[in-house]
């Protein structure tokens, strides 16, 4: 075997699959990955309770068209006693007639009290009010949307950084072993005399490996740092088993549109975008209820009162006051309201600069979501234009490996330019590799901008 066939198998070799003892009962799908992910991340768990706290506060706001009833049971005394008999009016008790401080036998007050209060008109106050927490939380969904984009997001570039880190450690290993040996043989053939070779081909060797060496540490650290960024995204212990699955290293096949066809699908499908929208028109529909804090409310009352002591004679007549043998309700209409010309304008005030700021994050939101779109589709076209030519590149440097080989055999030159062709075919290869591990990425990140897969933007 040859120097430029030893480099030629080293440097051209595909991946290998790798050893049985890196597997894992578990292999994390990019699907799998990002399920989990969005299931665990913090901020999705946070949106969740806020928009929680939101679907509340719409209820509450519901039910303030929803009558309410306010009773209360009490028991309280002493009660001096107050008896008579009701043919004989004057035979009050003494002790309740002398104001001697002698209460005679005294007894418990018992009270029922309860109170029915319906508005049934509020001038579209009740309505703007729920009206603008269902907006809240409408706006609370599509902020909890646009987190588990991002958690997606995160775990797609985990997922592809570690297909590259952990085919491009198995490759370089790969090539290591060939070019030790390659060393070997070269060794070999000068203990021979052989004229082919010289110690600067051993020298350019031992630079080169150690150059694989360098490169090894790179990716090896890049695949640690992937598993452990997968196993925290995905919300497992610290000393949990973890393994992702091997992925075939494609540019994603997605046929870009124009960039202004893609702008207008993320002003209306980001979440971000609707997200906005609904808190302007949140607060707008708040400042219309505050506009209507001075107008009354059309209300159904209801009442009753029933008191009893057991230390007081009834009174026959039902015009008589008894408040301690008393029954009264009733049922009627009434109007309810309050009168306060300062705090009210205040408040005022404050709601319409609530809607002028919503109206500026949603313009600012607008103009974030167009600037990510335009970024993420440039940078999906110049990765996938990349990746077209890394892969010309590597072709190419691969004829030159060939030719190189065929020079050195022949005799026409030396083993110098096979490693320089063979340096520059491992090179396109890596390259082309993290070239298509950035088209992924921007694959996602265009889809992140767009709100959507961007393959359905026609």
């Amino acid at each position: 075997m040859s120097l430029a066939v030893a480099l030629a198998i080293a440097l051209t070799a595909p991946a290998t699959a790798p050893a049985a003892a890196d597997a894992e009962p578990k292999a994390w799908t990019l699907e799998a990955l990002t399920q989990a992910a969005q299931a665990a991340d913090p901020r999705v768990l946070a949106e969740a309770a806020e928009l929680a706290r939101l679907r509340g506060a719409e209820a509450e706001a519901n039910a303030a068209q929803r009558p309410v009833l306010d009773w209360i049971v009490s028991a309280d005394g002493p009660i001096p006693e107050l008896r008579n008999d009701p043919n004989h009016l004057d035979a009050v008790s003494p002790s309740s007639r002398l104001r001697t401080g002698d209460l005679g036998t005294p007894g418990v007050h018992g009270h029922l009290g309860a109170n029915l209060t319906w508005p049934v008109f509020t001038f579209g106050r009740a309505a703007a009010s729920s009206r603008a927490a269902a907006r809240a939380a409408s706006a609370g969904a599509a902020t909890g949307e646009a987190a588990r984009a991002r958690a997606a997001r995160d775990a797609a570039d985990i997922f592809w950084s570690y297909q590259v880190a952990r085919r491009g450690l198995a490759s370089l290993d790969e090539t290591d072993r060939q070019l030790a040996g390659a060393r070997e043989r070269v060794e070999r053939l000068l203990g021979e005399g052989s004229a082919k070779v010289s110690r600067q081909d051993l020298a350019q060797l031992d630079v080169f490996r150690a150059e694989l060496a360098a490169r090894r540490a790179e990716a090896s650290a890049a695949r640690d740092l992937a598993l452990e960024a997968g196993r925290t995204v995905a919300g497992l212990a610290e000393d949990a088993p973890f393994a992702i699955a091997m992925a075939p290293l494609e540019v994603p096949p997605a046929t870009l549109a124009p960039l202004a066809r893609h702008a207008a699908a993320a002003q209306a499908l980001r979440p971000e975008v609707a997200a906005a929208r609904d808190l302007v028109a949140s607060r707008e529909a708040a400042l219309l209820a505050r506009r209507r804090a001075l107008y009354p409310e059309l209300v159904v009352t209801g009442n009753l009162d029933l008191n009893w002591t057991g230390s007081a004679t009834p009174q026959t007549n039902p015009f008589a006051w008894d408040p301690y043998n008393r029954l009264w309700a009733g049922l009627g209409l009434a109007l309810r309201g309050s009168i306060d010309l300062w705090r009210p304008s205040a408040q005022l005030r404050q709601e319409e600069a609530q809607v002028s700021r919503a109206q500026a994050e949603l313009a600012g939101a607008e103009r974030a979501v167009r600037m990510e779109v335009a970024r993420a589709h440039t940078g999906l076209r110049a990765a996938q234009e990349r990746a077209a030519r890394l892969r010309d590149q590597e072709a190419a440097a691969r004829r030159w490996l060939a030719q190189a080989e065929a020079s050195f055999d022949a005799g026409s030159a030396g083993a110098e330019a096979v490693l320089l062709a063979a340096m520059a075919s491992a090179r396109a290869g890596a390259e082309r590799l993290a070239a298509v591990r950035d088209a992924q990425l921007a694959y996602a990140d265009l889809a992140l901008a767009v709100g959507a897969d961007p393959k359905t933007v026609k």
